[in-house]
């Protein structure tokens, strides 16, 4: 799908997202802020369960769910679709992550991707900071380059950096754990 297709208001990289409200499988309202406190968030926009092209892409996504949750990301899909189909279709295709429901379409016109009463595919890579980082739009999302994107730190807020990058973190608690264990130890009389 080309991008000129969508609403002028499709959310950029380092655009601010708006705060949306969604609900949950089982009905509870969820602020789009409350899901980026694990870190960045892979947010999918899908057709709803009659799409099948849709339903496809959250098969990619669920079978790298463990991948992504290595590299440090979440994932969240949203559809126009009632809270119980969203739960029978995460129960029925075994997806390891939320699938949010947005009845009405009041956030997927927020971000410009709603067509009539149904969600466009897209997905974007969103930081701490509620700033979109990447965004894929129609036929273009694919799960690996998402995947190849967060593992790249596409999703830390420009200006971050990590000292060291995640690995030299993991060493560096791994030598400090080791350090902890050749301590001398008092002995208590």
């Amino acid at each position: 799908m080309n991008e000129s297709r969508f609403e002028p208001q499709a959310p950029r990289p380092g655009q601010h997202l708006p705060e949306v409200t969604l609900r949950t499988e089982v009905g509870k309202p969820v602020r789009l802020g409350e899901l980026l406190q694990g870190g960045p968030l892979v947010l999918l926009f899908f057709g709803g369960s009659n799409d099948l092209r849709s339903v496809q892409r959250l098969l990619e996504f669920r079978d790298r769910t463990l991948s992504f949750h290595l590299a440090g990301a979440r994932i969240a899909a949203i559809s126009t679709d009632g809270p119980s189909l969203s739960a029978f279709l995460r129960s029925e295709r075994g997806l390891a992550f939320s699938i949010l429901s947005d009845e009405g379409g009041k956030a997927a016109a927020a971000f410009g991707m709603l067509d009539g009463q149904v969600a466009r595919s897209a997905g974007f890579l969103i930081d701490a900071g509620l700033v979109v980082r990447q965004r894929w739009l129609g036929s273009q999302i694919s799960a690996g380059e998402l995947l190849t994107a967060v593992k790249r730190g596409a999703a830390r807020p420009e200006g971050s950096a990590k000292k060291g990058g995640r690995r030299f973190g993991r060493l560096r608690h791994l030598l400090s754990t080791i350090q902890h264990v050749f301590k001398p130890v008092r002995l208590v009389r």
